[in-house]
């Protein structure tokens, strides 16, 4: 079917485990391999709150290897799925969208098929109002009826969602 990156806080990958999980028994396959990323410290990359100094909290070498491995998990992916019901206090997935968004207009300039975008959630930035950005809100209290929206749409070869 579709290789898929998901995006969210890095408290929900539990949740996202759960996702993968029924998009991979759907035939998916899910590239992101932060869900599943542990270190022998894993404080020294992922932080609950956001902090003013991260130096104190993080090896630049771990964050810069899990940096690394989220940009080719994204460019690996035929779809982009980013869950805005649980935003980013630190910015990772705005950050991880943006790439997504620019990879799809690359692909068009060189005439491939280009990503698919998809916003499971609230539109929460100016770029999420993007033509091309599909958006899964039909029930804005109920993020998994959205995530299964979404997937319905992936599965079924939908585009050009709106909600």
């Amino acid at each position: 079917m579709s290789k898929i990156y998901l995006a969210t806080r890095y408290s929900k990958r539990e949740k996202m485990k759960e996702y993968r999980d029924m998009l991979v028994h759907r035939g998916h396959e899910v590239t992101s391999r932060w869900i599943d990323y542990e270190d022998e410290n894993p404080e020294q990359f992922a932080f609950s709150e956001p902090v003013a100094d991260t130096s104190s909290h993080a090896v630049p070498e771990v964050r810069a290897f899990v940096a690394q491995m989220d940009f080719e998990d994204i460019l690996r992916a035929e779809s982009f799925m980013c869950f805005t019901h649980w935003p980013s206090s630190r910015g990772g997935m705005w950050t991880e969208f943006g790439v997504a968004l620019t990879h799809r207009f690359w692909q068009k300039e060189m005439a491939k098929l280009p990503m698919r975008i998809l916003v499971v959630g609230p539109r929460v930035n100016v770029f999420q109002n993007h033509p091309e950005v599909e958006v899964f809100n039909d029930a804005p209290d109920d993020p998994f009826l959205n995530f299964m929206n979404a997937m319905q749409s992936l599965s079924a070869g939908d585009a050009a969602h709106v909600g």
